[in-house]
């Protein structure tokens, strides 16, 4: 059976559906949702990245695949270099639930590509980390990947991968990938590392303190700050 993407609301889900005006015809009615489509799709060829950003959410809380048309748009978005990575990755959220085997194609392309932006291999790991497989063969297999993606070149992907495999398997322990994080050279990925170490389990915690409390004095003044916030947090 083909995943699901969980928390996806269809058109009409957040309320009553209201009064259907008098004499309104089937016709008259999907002109009217076509229109509506195609003035969210117009939106997306904003300027304005917040516009493209309202106009993307509005699509994905509908059901695209007996649009085309729409499902197209967002797959030029998702493939589109000059797009924010955050907002490619929200198109293909909607290509996914449109068709599932093309959006595939595009996440698995997205994954693979070690020399794509890193911030866009990431969050495409975190598209995939919340695919519901109801086949525990695929649910294995998932989990299998995201464990090969805790030894991607890319420090971030390493991170994440780790991050949505604890969140996914009780069986995972991610403190080793992290501690090796924390020593990256990068002050960017030693934060962001800290700030996924501030809410790990106590008893995995422990484990990761002793090097947390020597990251206090660091060298770069940032990743001091947030040694010192992390160890409060974690009590």
């Amino acid at each position: 059976r083909e995943p699901a993407l969980g928390g996806r609301q269809r058109l009409g889900a957040s309320g009553p559906d209201p009064p259907p005006a008098p004499r309104a015809t089937t016709h008259t009615i999907h002109t009217q949702g076509q229109t509506m489509l195609a003035a969210i799709l117009s939106r997306l060829d904003s300027e304005d990245a917040n516009e493209r950003e309202d106009a993307l959410l509005e699509l994905l809380d509908l059901d695209l695949a007996p649009h085309p048309e729409a499902v197209d748009r967002l797959e030029a978005m998702t493939l589109a270099e000059e797009e924010l990575p955050a907002l490619r990755l929200g198109a293909l959220q909607g290509v996914l639930g449109a068709d599932m085997e093309r959006g595939f194609k595009w996440l698995f392309t997205m994954l693979r590509q070690t020399d794509l932006d890193p911030e866009l291999r990431w969050r495409a790991l975190g598209v995939f980390s919340i695919l519901e497989f109801s086949d525990a063969e695929q649910r294995a297999s998932q989990l299998s990947d995201l464990l090969e993606y805790t030894q991607d070149p890319a420090a971030l992907v390493r991170l994440h991968a780790a991050i949505h495999l604890a969140g996914l398997s009780r069986d995972f322990d991610p403190v080793p990938v992290l501690l090796l994080l924390l020593a990256d050279e990068d002050s960017h990925v030693r934060i962001e590392t800290l700030k996924a170490c501030a809410s790990l389990p106590p008893s995995q915690a422990r484990a990761a303190k002793k090097t947390i409390k020597k990251m206090v004095n660091d060298p770069d003044e940032g990743v001091g700050s947030f040694a010192a916030m992390t160890l409060e947090m974690l009590g």
